[in-house]
């Protein structure tokens, strides 16, 4: 899956999608907002192109509950 057809909520390689936005820094590319399995954030510069990986199999419903999970804490699917 390449980083412009992520959905919030999708979980790849174990690390729940957030978000994404311009780059601050680096034009044209994106500011890719993961969190880890661990708890921690990671921020990455991607290209909009750029392969992430299959995601975990889910639906619309299990994309909030991840989400949810990712921005206030508690068990995601994944």
């Amino acid at each position: 899956m390449k980083v412009a057809e992520l959905v919030p909520g999708m979980v790849v390689a174990g690390a729940t999608y957030v978000a994404q936005a311009e780059h601050p820094l680096f034009p044209g590319l994106r500011l890719v907002v993961w969190r880890l399995p661990t708890g921690k954030w990671s921020h990455d510069a991607l290209d909009a192109r750029q392969e992430v990986g299959n995601p975990d199999p889910s639906d619309a419903a299990a994309c909030v509950r991840n989400l949810r999970a990712a921005l206030l804490g508690g068990d995601a699917i994944a």
